[in-house]
């Protein structure tokens, strides 16, 4: 990911301007709901998971 901004369309990604922050929102969202849903489905495995254990 860190070499995208050597690519000079996508040089706004490297900016702290606030314009060009704006634009990296959508970014930043789509990266915190994968986090969520990542997390959500782990924790689903690792339920089931247990589930199995005989303990």
């Amino acid at each position: 990911m860190e070499i995208m901004i050597h690519v000079p369309k996508l040089a706004w990604l490297d900016s702290v301007e606030p314009a060009m922050m704006l634009r990296q929102l959508p970014i930043l969202f789509m990266g915190l709901a994968t986090y969520v849903l990542g997390t959500v489905a782990t924790y689903k495995i690792a339920v089931n998971r247990f589930d199995q254990v005989d303990l």
